[in-house]
């Protein structure tokens, strides 16, 4: 009887709260965090109720996109859970999504699905959980909001599931909108998540991994996936979700083998190995930690009482992978099978799911995760003021490794993470021992000419440190090879054998031609300049060279070496500033300069070679003045008089150079960074760019338009390799590319211009980073610059100042002050041109 009265009250009380918290109603609720009922029925105490009806507006701050593709259905759960909403339309990219207006900010996301059999879930355009099964699954994730919304909806997991969605709770945890350190997992069914995640009979061990983990010290984002293969996993969306939030301090353990070696994935060895590598190189270039993981065996690999699982899924290949890319492995294979040896083939039974060799239980999952955590226990534990492993004092017996500033043996994107941290003043290298393994190029001191080094070795771009040797009181040398030269009237060559690096310069056989190198030095001094040559002809080829734009030495000999593949060197002594400098080498007679190998730079006591020839008459010099041609879209492109007031900053960005350069401007409106190249108009700059000369790229307005297949490139894939092409098709012509994030928008929320393409200017920043390309942050550059002045001033910017209707186009007062930021951003990146801005 009185539980019959219970039961009528709590009715009375739920109509009473449908009639306070009516679907659709908003309510004074904080404005950081919610709670969202989903379904047609009554909504539970606390939440807010959202029917597949709510249309989103602004004022009510929160609503579904596309109301016309949901639906109101039933789900076999309790309170929250009773009924939900589903998604008639899908996909990481679907426009059909939950959205809530959000301060920005760091938060936590709480989902319950409905009824479904497995499903994801996807946020910001991203995969946030993967494969969420059963009815009525509960998970969270963290998130970043850095455009005031979050934009949510449930997707695919399954073919032919209903992917459905009860409620959402959300809450802020930090105005810093960068997600706590994070342990990213890749894998596939031996290591995802099953649900409910506390209870599940069946684990894979990235599931347990949380258990032992600090949660103060990370978060486990298990991004593994039931089936997944190695291509699935880098190309279906994951790994391109783990790429948008990754960062320093972060770790990401990837395993892969098991479905890779299944004939239905069609991937042979080879193929696994570059998509592994490929992983691999671009986690690298984060500044994150990579671990490569090789999968356990299965449980019945046992040979009389011994385990050995050692030639199962491209075990070989990974330790291949992580030896040649220089990263962690955890070889959970022989980890596991030396655990199955000692406890048996019945006890090791017991750890699997019944009649299955492959998938642990709950139990075996957890010994699994155990194995992982204590072969990366220095990882796990590793505070963001601490070093992996404390590096002894040296020894007689106990040898430093350049590099190898957490002293564990080997030179590991942790130790790039520990010396970004160094560098920002998070961390420090208390002793000696940790400060000489990172002063890679033995200058004397720990810079961020020692992290540009660490950072190509990890990439692969240099095989050795400058400073390789141990300190011996010998002078700082480095040096620079032909292809990082900046070359004027001449190519790079590999034809001719015996030469460094990956070519030497070719000089025209003309006056003027130049090769100049960039370089910087810690101490100003005398320091040997040091040129490897070959001189093939029966002539000297002497050139001048100068220092920061003064001659030194008007003309030094470069002597014949009998022929072209035979090297010789020629050295003199020159003082150099502390810092950056510019070394010239110019040919002086008709003949040209001679085959150029390198430039080394060695630091000596030696005093500077007296040259009593040099006069103030300069040398003859090239008359061709470099080009810089504008590849991108319609706030770029040049416009005339019929269009006025529209115009772009590229018919305008003169203004802002002397007549030393000249600007070639080829963008044009609707094209993105796919379509540019796809309709040819990147080929009709690298048909006639010049050595010397410059392409400017900026896109990322129109790769962001989601229903344009034509123009729409998704930012961390293939967004990215399109600009790649720029770069490298701009680079084997000798010129030089810069990047330019896009441009902002007129998006002004809460007293703040909002950035309307994070991703794409993140995916651009990473491109800069991994191709070692210069890059101008225009979209900040325009924030900064608008927050600074009145709202007024920046609307008359856009053509919504002219038309009431366009936030996007500049008008010609607009396009000058933008112009004139891209200026300033060239003078700030120290280019050859620089010195040409007004």
């Amino acid at each position: 009887m009185i539980r019959n009265k219970s039961k009528v009250l709590i009715c009375v009380l739920s109509l009473l709260l449908t009639m306070v918290f009516p679907v659709g109603e908003k309510v004074k609720a904080a404005t950081t965090d919610y709670k969202f009922d989903f379904g047609g029925s009554s909504v539970q105490w606390g939440y807010i109720g959202v029917s597949a009806s709510t249309a989103y507006n602004k004022s009510l701050g929160y609503g579904f996109n596309t109301p016309s593709n949901m639906r109101n259905v039933n789900a076999s759960g309790s309170g929250v859970a009773s009924d939900a909403v589903q998604f008639l339309t899908y996909g990481t990219k679907s426009t059909n999504t939950f959205n809530v207006d959000l301060p920005n900010g760091l938060y936590e996301v709480k989902v319950t699905l409905g009824n479904t059999t497995r499903s994801s879930v996807a946020a910001e355009g991203v995969l946030q959980i993967i494969n969420m099964t059963g009815n009525c699954a509960v998970d969270k994730f963290q998130i970043p909001i850095t455009d005031g919304q979050l934009n949510i909806l449930v997707t695919e997991g399954k073919e032919g599931a209903a992917f459905t969605l009860s409620a959402l709770e959300i809450k802020k945890l930090s105005d810093n909108p960068v997600t706590n350190r994070t342990i990213w997992i890749g894998g596939d069914s031996t290591a995802c998540n099953y649900y409910p995640l506390d209870t599940s009979e069946q684990c894979g061990w990235g599931q347990l991994l949380p258990k032992y983990v600090d949660p103060s010290l990370f978060q486990v984002r298990n991004m593994a996936a039931s089936g997944q293969c190695a291509r699935g996993f880098r190309d279906d969306g994951q790994f391109e979700a783990i790429m948008k939030y990754i960062k320093p301090g972060d770790i990401f353990i990837l395993e892969f083998g098991i479905n890779d070696t299944n004939s239905k994935n069609n991937t042979t060895e080879a193929q696994f190995k570059e998509i592994m590598t490929d992983m691999v190189v671009k986690v690298k270039a984060t500044g994150a930690t990579m671990v490569l993981l090789a999968p356990q065996g299965r449980a019945t690999d046992f040979n009389g009482n011994l385990h050995t699982a050692v030639n199962r899924w491209y075990r070989n290949t990974t330790l291949a992978v992580a030896n040649e890319q220089k990263v962690r492995l955890c070889d959970l294979n022989v980890l596991s099978s030396a655990y199955f040896t000692a406890i048996g083939s019945n006890a090791t039974l017991a750890l699997y799911m019944p009649g299955d060799s492959l998938h642990p239980n709950r139990a075996g999952a957890n010994e699994l995760a155990r194995m992982v955590a204590n072969d990366l226990q220095d990882l796990l534990t590793l505070s963001p003021t601490s070093t992996a492993k404390p590096t002894p004092t040296p020894t007689n017996t106990v040898k430093q490794i350049m590099g190898d500033v957490d002293g564990d043996g080997i030179v590991t994107s942790l130790d790039f993470g520990i010396f970004r941290s160094y560098l920002i003043s998070a961390s420090n290298l208390h002793d000696l021992s940790n400060k000489w393994s990172a002063d890679v190029n033995s200058d004397g001191s720990v810079d961020s000419l020692d992290f540009g080094y660490m950072r190509k070795y990890l990439l692969g771009m240099i095989s050795e440190f400058p400073g390789e040797t141990e300190p011996s009181g010998e002078f700082f040398t480095e040096t620079y090879e032909a292809e990082q030269a900046s070359i004027t009237n001449g190519i790079l060559e590999t034809i001719n054998t015996g030469y460094t690096g990956s070519g030497y310069v070719n000089y025209n056989n003309e006056v003027g031609s130049y090769v100049e190198w960039n370089i910087n030095v810690a101490t100003s001094g005398s320091y040997k300049t040091t040129f490897r040559y070959s001189n093939g002809t029966t002539v000297n080829r002497p050139m001048s060279i100068s220092i920061n734009g003064n001659i030194v030495h008007n003309s030094m000999d470069f002597s014949i070496t009998t022929n072209w593949t035979t090297w010789d060197e020629s050295s003199i002594v020159v003082y150099l500033n502390q810092g950056q400098n510019i070394i010239r080498a110019t040919a002086i007679t008709a003949n040209g300069g001679p085959n150029v190998d390198y430039l080394r730079i060695s630091q000596t006591n030696e005093p500077v070679t007296t040259n009593p020839n040099v006069t103030s008459t300069p040398v003859p010099t090239s008359t061709t003045i470099p080009t810089v041609y504008l590849a991108g879209d319609s706030t770029v492109q040049t416009y005339n008089s019929s269009y006025y007031p529209q115009a772009g900053w590229g018919q305008v960005i003169s203004n802002y150079f002397t007549n030393d350069v000249k600007f070639v401007n080829k963008a044009i409106g609707g094209r993105s960074s796919k379509n540019f190249v796809e309709q040819g108009r990147l080929d009709e700059i690298l048909n006639v760019i010049q050595k010397g000369d410059y392409l400017f790229i900026q896109f990322g307005h129109n790769d962001a338009t989601i229903n344009n297949a034509d123009r729409y490139a998704a930012p961390y894939t293939t967004y990215k390799e399109y600009l790649a092409k720029y770069i490298d098709g701009a680079r084997a012509k000798g010129a030089i590319p810069v990047l330019i994030t896009p441009v902002a928008r007129l998006n002004y929320k809460n007293n703040t211009y909002i950035n309307d393409f994070p991703d794409y200017c993140n995916a651009m920043k990473q491109v800069a980073y991994e191709k070692d390309c210069a890059i101008i942050d225009m979209m900040t550059k325009c924030l900064n610059y608008y927050g600074s002045l009145d709202y007024n001033r920046v609307y008359s910017f856009y053509l919504v100042s002219s038309n009431g209707t366009d936030y996007t186009h500049f008008t010609e007062t607009g396009a000058n002050e933008v112009a004139r930021l891209v200026a300033q951003g060239v003078k700030e990146i120290n280019i050859p041109i620089s010195k040409y801005v007004k």
